[in-house]
């Protein structure tokens, strides 16, 4: 199909919109003011002028499944004004500006979704003035910005993804607070995860190694965020960098020959540099952190704590009063729990589709 619009449904209720082709329009497919159970499925939206497939002006929810948005000039799927979809393991690759991008939208859960070599100011995953969105298990890498990106949004949840080889940042936050960061792998062209005027957000058990400069970089009163369990290692620049920012606090994180460090303490390597003000390196319980260049001594109790503080880099003369001896075993958790419950969720929603008579 080709026109302005391939398909546009306006005020639908309880359709579904399955295995259709729409390329070379201004927007292959878009929901408009529709809410309640409509479902788009396997359609294929390429070559647009804008977006590949569009849900706008309260299309509520709505579940995406198994659709392929490529070389779309804007957003393979774009999300508006519109809450309490469900996107799941659908393809936006290779589209000019970004892959999955939510605008002023809450409650919408986006499951498995393939967002890659997005171009020209491209990030994977890019939400923005929104709030309680989930972003789980999606692929988000050879971006040209950002594998994820916040913007002025809060209570997102971002775990288990893959944001590798962007060209710039793998997760980045901009005045966004009050996220979770947990096991997403980050290892890209610039830092692993970037907070900007970003604070209150937790970030645990991520992989932010092999970074071209920093593995995690907090900057510009990004306050009060507590990283813990987080794994950085060989990256070209420090493992983590504070610069005007305070009252952050790390522990029970694995530093591993950042900086050109190695096993042998070295000043002219340290792994971490602290710029900022009353930023903490160690928990309220005493544990620090474990630092591949600073194992010994351990000859006073309490042992499994260096007797020697680890000195940090940086104007603020912090320390990790309790760096640890050996490295902590991360506390087990749900782990795909919820793209289980996410999955689950789309088999119940798709079931109901296929009873229903009205087609679109």
């Amino acid at each position: 199909m080709t026109g302005f619009r391939g398909i546009t449904l306006s005020n639908c209720v309880n359709g579904t919109l399955e295995n259709n082709n729409c390329t070379k329009n201004d927007f292959g497919i878009v929901l408009d003011s529709s809410s309640h159970s409509n479902a788009l499925i396997n359609n294929s939206c390429s070559f647009s002028h804008y977006d590949g497939i569009d849900i706008l002006h309260s299309s509520d929810d709505g579940v995406l499944i198994n659709n392929t948005c490529i070389s779309n000039s804007g957003a393979g799927i774009g999300v508006g004004s519109s809450s309490y979809n469900l996107i799941v393991n659908n393809s936006c690759v290779s589209n000019s500006e970004w892959g999955i991008a939510v605008g002023s939208s809450n409650y919408n859960t986006i499951v498995n979704n393939t967002c890659t070599f997005s171009s020209s100011n491209g990030n994977g995953i890019d939400v923005e003035l929104s709030s309680h969105i989930t972003v789980i298990d999606n692929n988000c890498s050879s971006n040209s910005h950002f594998g994820v990106f916040l913007y002025q949004s809060s209570n997102i949840t971002v775990i288990n993804n893959t944001c590798n080889s962007n060209t710039n940042d793998g997760i980045m936050l901009s005045s966004s607070n009050h996220n979770e960061l947990r096991n997403n792998n980050c290892s890209n062209g610039n830092i692993g995860i970037y907070l900007l005027a970003s604070s209150h957000n937790t970030l645990s058990e991520n992989n932010c190694s092999l970074n071209s400069h920093e593995g995690m970089y907090l900057y510009s009163s990004s306050n009060s965020n507590e990283l813990s369990r987080n794994h950085l290692s060989g990256n070209a620049m420090y493992a983590v960098i504070i610069l005007n920012a305070a009252t952050n606090r790390f522990w029970n994180d694995t530093f591993i020959d950042n900086n050109g460090a190695t096993s042998t303490f070295n000043s002219s390597h340290v792994q971490a540099r602290d710029d900022g003000t009353n930023n903490w390196w160690n928990s309220t319980e005493g544990y620090g952190n474990w630092w591949s260049d600073w194992q010994s001594p351990d000859n006073v109790q309490p042992h499994g704590i260096v007797d020697l503080p680890y000195n940090i880099s940086g104007s603020a003369g912090a320390k990790d009063n309790y760096p640890l001896t050996t490295t902590q075993t991360p506390i087990p958790e749900f782990g795909m729990m919820p793209f289980v419950v996410m999955a689950l969720m789309a088999v119940i929603v798709l079931a109901g589709h296929g009873r229903r008579k009205n087609r679109l």
